[in-house]
């Protein structure tokens, strides 16, 4: 059997020095290698120019594999659109010395092997719009559409290649990972809905060996499942010839001799999906894989008797919708009284070894239930039975000042616990111990916005959050008025001196996740805000973003910005000139209309003017990549500022923005409506 020797790369985005520094150090050290495989987004936004040395094919700067790569989205293609007159579609390019570009599409062979690629994203409005004439024609394009794939044959194939995952792998994980791999830090729900339809069709239409996909999901992880059994369904093709040419309609047989039936089993073949990382120095994920490849088109049949041999998993693109918590035996449950449950894990080991062997299981002796915010324990009383008990959490901090970065939630104010503050009354009828339980000075306000179940999402979603109050990373200076759901403060790096925020009290993700009590309070402070600025002849600009980033939990707020009347005038015509640049388009709604209907499940960009007309821009994939500053860049360009765009270019030290917030905090008191009959 014929071996073949591969490197494979994630997304490039132009690091083609320290990529092919790399490659060759390992071809010398453990090769030679007989092809490198890129896939991704191999130029970047502005790569072409990093390509330059190895065209002039010096000694510096050597290619010393055959390398082909595929095409993701926004890339500058300035070296392959130059030959598209010159090349088929579904050629291979020759950029340079050993470099080539596969193509839009197809299934070539290269050295032995059989590849099927695609190049370009998944987009539902370019997918199923018939392209034109010239489109068609290119060698790149940004997205593929139904065109690409009717044409992509395939058959027997060794290696796919795509810039995307196949929608519908996280069914996989439920069965394990290589050991390699990582989801850190995400958890598989952070994956349901993330891939490609029809990535995941071509997988199981070319059922090749080896399947490798770029980060065009920008999860910034490598990821390998376990080999999965891609049975291709039996494949029944009738030819019947007329002429000396045979009528073929299908995509499996062509016969040039009589009338005949043919029938065509394919073997099982074990599909092993590898997801690499984006090429960096700083890249602590996997970005290259090597491996040996036995070409399918010499192996004999006795490999598919191998499937049965080998761990795998069925095929997760052909699997209907599993309940990812079924397995989990830490995850809540609903029970029969409607209460949320939490089994421990010890107690579901038991009932599962016990089960193994025949017994009958009592129910576990010590189990936690979730009841709102209490916490109730089971514990044996003298019967030795088990009964409830309401307990509460009875972390105690030493007696004394709280810490540097500790803030009253009810004043703003930091160096005094809850209970001390002169604002802070108990509850009628009740002392501060009693409001207080297990004389935790703070507990009133970790189980009335529950705090510490909120530290804990945020801390699963990459660190403590910078907006939950009682966390290590709030900046309690920036805080200019804090109410009963919601506070005030001024933006981190703010493009004017009236940046500000408006901010759940809640770790809730994105607007359309606020509470009622969390509208109402919005609603409070704008129009404060609103009377605030009058005088000053100002109106505020509101932002309300929620885009996909790389912590699996975020914390969301609004942005209101105080602008000039008379620099409002081209608001639109500059957020449409900036949304072509993107791709993406905004649709004008009243203010009265509900934004919820217009917005779906891959997030939202929505800017407007207190009580004028809305913006919306609805993410239809999570494919879609949008730059987290974009409506901060369409603000700055606005008001004349575009060097701003970035909130890092704006930071300030802790004393100015101390001072800024104090200046805000004196300019908003008359109007606060948390101040109000106190």
């Amino acid at each position: 059997m014929s071996v073949k020797k591969i490197i494979v790369v994630g997304d490039v985005c132009g690091n083609f020095e320290f990529m092919f520094s790399r490659i060759n150090m390992i071809n010398n050290k453990q090769g030679p290698f007989d092809i490198v495989f890129c896939v991704g987004n191999f130029f970047g936004t502005n790569g072409s120019k990093n390509l330059e040395p190895y065209l002039k094919n010096d000694n510096d700067h050597v290619i010393s594999v055959p390398t082909y790569f595929i095409t993701s989205d926004d890339e500058d293609t300035k070296w392959i659109d130059k030959m598209e007159d010159s090349k088929g579609k579904e050629e291979s390019v020759e950029v340079c010395k050993n470099l080539y570009y596969l193509g839009r599409y197809g299934v070539q062979t290269i050295k032995g092997l059989n590849v099927a690629y695609l190049s370009g994203v998944y987009d539902s409005l370019h997918f199923s719009t018939k392209p034109e004439q010239d489109e068609t024609n290119r060698v790149y394009r940004k997205y593929y559409s139904t065109y690409d794939i009717k044409h992509l044959s395939c058959d027997r194939v060794d290696v796919l290649l795509t810039s995307e995952w196949g929608r519908g792998f996280y069914h996989a994980i439920a069965h394990g990972l290589d050991k390699s791999s990582s989801l850190l830090p995400y958890s598989i729900h952070d994956f349901v809905g993330i891939g490609s339809p029809v990535v995941s069709k071509l997988a199981c239409r070319c059922a090749p060996q080896y399947h490798f996909a770029g980060d065009a999901h920008h999860r910034n992880t490598f990821l390998q499942l376990m080999p999965y059994r891609n049975e291709r369904a039996n494949s029944t093709t009738t030819a019947a010839i007329t002429t000396a040419t045979a009528a073929i309609t299908t995509a499996t047989a062509a016969i040039t001799t009589a009338t005949a039936t043919v029938t065509t089993i394919a073997p099982t073949t074990l599909t092993r999906f590898i997801a690499l990382a984006p090429v960096g120095k700083e890249q602590k994920s996997k970005y290259l894989y090597a491996c040996n490849i036995t070409l399918a088109s010499t192996a004999n049949d006795e490999k598919s008797k191998d499937v049965g041999l080998v761990a795998s998993t069925p095929c997760p693109y052909n699997l209907p919708y599993v309940n990812l918590n079924a397995n989990d035996p830490n995850k809540r449950r609903k029970s029969s009284d409607g209460r949320t449950s939490i089994t421990s894990s010890a107690g579901a080991d038991d009932m599962d070894s016990k089960s193994t062997s025949g017994q009958d299981h009592d129910e576990p002796e010590l189990k936690r239930v979730i009841h709102k915010r209490k916490f109730e324990q089971m514990v044996e009383n003298e019967s030795g039975k088990s009964s409830m008990v309401n307990v509460r959490w009875t972390t105690h901090r030493p007696n004394g000042p709280p810490p540097a970065n500790y803030v009253c939630y009810k004043c703003g104010v930091p160096g005094h616990y809850i209970q001390e503050c002169s604002k802070y009354k108990p509850s009628e009828g009740k002392s501060v111990d009693t409001a207080l339980p297990g004389g935790n000075r703070d507990d009133y306000f970790f189980e009335r916005f529950g705090g510490r179940r909120a530290m804990k999402r945020a801390k699963k979603s990459g660190g403590e959050c910078w907006f939950c109050l009682g966390s290590n990373k709030l900046e309690g200076h920036m805080i200019v008025s804090v109410g009963e759901n919601t506070y005030l403060a001024l933006a981190k790096g703010p493009l004017v001196e009236d940046h500000i925020l408006i901010v759940p009290i809640h770790h809730l993700p994105n607007s359309m996740k606020f509470t009622p009590g969390v509208r109402r309070e919005i609603e409070k402070y704008l129009l404060c805000l609103e009377k605030c600025y009058e005088k000053e002849q100002k109106r505020l600009l509101i932002c309300d973003r929620n885009l996909q980033t790389k912590y699996a939990s975020q914390h969301g707020y609004l942005e209101i910005v105080a602008v000039e009347k008379n620099k409002l005038d081209n608001l639109e015509d500059i957020l449409t000139k900036e949304a072509v640049k993107e791709s993406i388009e905004f649709q004008k709604i009243t203010k009265d209309a509900n934004l919820a209907s217009y917005v779906g499940a891959f997030g939202h960009l929505v800017l407007h003017e207190r009580g004028g007309e809305r913006y919306v821009h609805s993410v239809q994939s999570a494919l879609k990549h949008i730059p987290l500053n974009f409506l901060r860049r369409v603000i700055a360009i606005q008001i004349g500022c575009p060097e701003k765009a970035e909130w890092t270019a704006c930071i300030q030290d802790v004393a100015d923005e101390s001072n800024l917030t104090s200046k805000l905090k004196e300019k908003f008191k008359p109007y606060d409506w948390t101040l109000r009959n106190k």
